[in-house]
């Protein structure tokens, strides 16, 4: 008797635990689908918003004008950022592949400037900046 009662609780035991583990390894792989999906979302953001064609078309005395290539993502300038170490707001949306904007400032005597913006796609984003200096084709 003793021996059928050991067994039993033998199966019992094995069975529990195989039934611990089965959901354990559903659970786990539940996770591992989640985070990889999302951590794909995210690098097809980084990557649409890096390849975007966020540009300086030029830099005039009293405006940096930006444009994107890409239609794909959404752009919010933040601020502009000149070499004299200044920093403007500047809050534009762009939207559409081609579009630009006109970001107002004084070129004074700077010789560079960074523009900073927020890229979004989907429910992802992350910070993007063009620049331009003396010398290059962008400075008026």
């Amino acid at each position: 008797m003793k021996g059928i009662s050991a067994m039993i609780a033998t199966v019992l035991v094995v069975a529990f635990t195989v039934a611990v583990g089965a959901i354990l390894a559903t659970w786990f792989t539940s996770i591992t689908r989640t985070t990889t999906a999302g951590t794909e979302t995210q690098a097809q953001a980084i990557i649409k918003c890096a390849n975007s064609g966020f540009d300086i078309i030029s830099v005039t005395s009293s405006a940096v004008t930006v444009t994107m290539s890409s239609g794909d993502v959404t752009i919010y300038t933040k601020f502009i950022r000149a070499s004299d170490g200044t920093v403007i707001t500047a809050t534009d949306t762009l939207t559409s592949s081609g579009q630009s904007k006109s970001l107002s400032w004084t070129k004074g005597t700077n010789t560079s400037v960074t523009v900073s913006a927020l890229c979004e796609y989907g429910t992802f984003n992350t910070t993007i900046e063009a620049s331009c200096q003396v010398g290059e084709s962008c400075w008026v």
